[in-house]
């Protein structure tokens, strides 16, 4: 499956009521948000773990996102 990346989530969480992460996005591709900003994706359609490209990447309505460190 060929995609790109469109931002990295820090210190992310699952909110599974919503079905969305919570998290610090960096390296916005589109350039819709400011470096470390605290956002919440859109509805997640799928993610999978890909240990090639470096992690888990999820599927959102609009964007492909990695998930980076998880929230301690």
């Amino acid at each position: 499956m060929k995609y790109n990346v469109d931002g990295v989530l820090h210190n992310w969480v699952w909110d599974d009521i919503h079905g969305v992460y919570w998290g610090h996005v960096f390296n916005d591709r589109k350039g819709r948000f400011r470096e470390g900003t605290w956002i919440h994706t859109s509805h997640v359609r799928e993610g999978y773990r890909n240990k090639k490209r470096g992690g888990c990447h999820i599927y959102t309505l609009n964007s492909v996102y990695r998930l980076g460190r998880k929230k301690k």
